[in-house]
């Protein structure tokens, strides 16, 4: 992490957050609400998660089911007709279509405009450099690209100008049960929503014999847009 980053990490705004209809309860404060996060991750959880990128005239879907603990995740996802198994270890991307016995391995980092909500560390830190006092979080430029991944493009300050953040969490007591990610720019929408289910306390590991490929395109999507 930059210092940049770190300054700003030191500098916290305390911030009780909602979203919609639903809040944090009274006095959880960002800080709590980090640490929440943060306990989710370390324990380990299933989720599911739904989503929707739009990209000029194209759109697609997402539905997945999974758990993430420690920052990795696994899952299983489906957008139209395509399905995959997915993993996402130590910064990498694994996915594999059903029956084919083959996992493919990029970098995680261009494809999170399709599922940002899944990534809790990327997640507490945009909720700690966030400029808000009041809910909902508005997300800073660089959490906007990194949330938006290849859809960022080849100019990511330029993105970071005109694209715009939000993050809502859902609370009951102590503990965060969901949290939604919007992203909006000229022509770009990106909507991810994350509902947290049991506690599931098992390791993500990263599959072996993968070899170097376009994960997304199990998806027909690319890095950078959509098909």
């Amino acid at each position: 992490m930059s210092r940049r980053r770190l300054a700003a990490l030191a500098g916290l705004l305390v911030v009780a957050c909602s979203w919609g209809a639903h809040s944090a309860r009274p006095g959880l404060t960002k800080t709590q609400l980090v640490a929440a996060l943060r306990a989710l991750d370390a324990e380990g959880t299933a989720f599911q998660l739904r989503g929707l990128v739009t990209d000029g005239g194209a759109r697609q879907a997402v539905n997945a089911t999974g758990h993430f603990k420690r920052g990795n995740v696994e899952m299983a996802a489906s957008s139209g007709k395509s399905t995959a198994a997915l993993a996402i270890v130590d910064g990498a991307l694994y996915g594999e279509s059903p029956g084919s016995n083959h996992w493919l391995e990029m970098s995680a980092d261009p494809a999170t405009f399709l599922w940002p909500a899944v990534r809790p560390s990327l997640l507490w830190e945009a909720m700690l450099l966030s400029p808000s006092s009041a809910s909902p979080l508005r997300l800073g430029g660089d959490q906007v690209v990194e949330l938006a991944g290849g859809l960022a493009g080849d100019v990511p300050d330029a993105f970071a100008r005109s694209a715009h953040g939000q993050l809502w969490l859902v609370a009951s007591g102590s503990r965060v049960r969901s949290w939604r990610v919007t992203i909006d720019a000229s022509g770009l929408s990106i909507d991810s929503q994350l509902t947290i289910g049991a506690v599931n306390t098992a390791e993500v590991q990263a599959p072996r014999g993968a070899t170097a490929g376009n994960v997304l395109s199990l998806f027909n999507t690319s890095t950078g847009a959509l098909a």
